[in-house]
């Protein structure tokens, strides 16, 4: 099943000027290796004095917002830079490394904010416009508006809950349950924000939310899990997962991550019940680490 897309896309307009659209011209000078703002400017001002509504404006505004307010800046971290990433060392007088200086994406508030804030006009105009909603879930995530982002992620899905079949897509076509997934996007932007450095209890919430909407999601249900693990939660961690295994049996992933917190809590008992479970996976690599996990607890028993 194909996801829905997590920016947003633009599509061609039926306004011409000069023979060519207005979405023709704007592709024209807009992707290329740099944004030209000269020619963009005066293209996006004529677009929305023709067409003030058009979701399509709104939605190139929006991009083109977003994609100026990216800019470059320098942090400073204990964190040593992963493989193939680049960092200058700080170090003492005795060359002891104290810290890394990287660059990382940033965006300026000002811009940022123009570019919300063409998308909430969209919405105000178009309030079924499917990839508009999650267009601003995306893009508020990029520029750190984590809050924003869980309650635009709750107004979608409860949205979908009073009225699921009359979504539209890019263009204002009826959005196609044939070629998309609703569920599996919704998913995919709770796993993007808990890889994000997003607090926690956003997270969850944002999870616990999506999963009242969808109480058999195997998948959400697993991520709450791990993110209660992370927050060192494992009693609610084992839980969520439990919850999970009851929606699917087997479900390795919820069954391999019950043996681990069992394990490094001591439950040798209910740690080796479940490494017994993924033994009957028909994955090798599960299977290879069930055999080793019970080795080592045969050991610690045996001590």
């Amino acid at each position: 099943m194909k996801l829905l897309l997590t920016s947003i896309s633009f599509f061609i307009l039926n306004i011409t000027v000069q023979g060519q659209t207005y979405q023709e011209r704007f592709n024209a000078v807009f992707f290329n290796d740099t944004v030209d703002v000269e020619n963009v400017v005066p293209i996006l001002r004529a677009w929305e004095a023709a067409q003030p509504k058009n979701a399509e404006m709104f939605i190139a505004h929006s991009n083109y917002y977003f994609t100026i307010a990216q800019e470059e800046q320098m942090q400073l971290t204990t964190e040593p830079p992963s493989q193939g990433e680049q960092a200058f060392e700080i170090t003492d007088d005795e060359g002891n490394v104290e810290g890394y200086l990287r660059s990382v994406l940033g965006y300026n508030d000002s811009l940022s904010s123009i570019a919300i804030g063409y998308l909430n006009q969209a919405l105000e105009h178009h309030p079924r416009r499917l990839d508009i909603w999650f267009g601003k879930c995306y893009t508020l995530r990029e520029i750190g508006e984590y809050e924003d982002h869980v309650e635009t992620l709750k107004a979608v899905l409860a949205l979908n809950e009073e009225d699921p079949d009359s979504w539209l897509w890019a263009n204002g076509e009826a959005f196609d349950q044939s070629r998309y997934d609703f569920y599996t996007s919704i998913h995919e932007y709770c796993s993007a924000l808990a890889t994000s450095d997003a607090p926690m209890n956003l997270i969850i919430d944002a999870i616990e939310t999506s999963i009242t909407y969808f109480p058999e999601g195997t998948e959400l249900i697993n991520d709450l899990g791990v993110a209660y693990f992370y927050a060192g939660d494992n009693t609610s961690a084992i839980d969520a997962f439990k919850r999970a295994l009851a929606t699917n049996e087997e479900d390795m992933t919820c069954i391999s991550n019950i043996a681990y917190i069992y394990l490094i809590e001591g439950n040798l008992e209910e740690s080796r019940s479940y490494y017994e479970l993924l033994l009957k996976s028909d994955n090798a690599d599960d299977v290879a680490v069930a055999e080793e996990q019970l080795t080592y607890i045969q050991n610690l028993e045996s001590e």
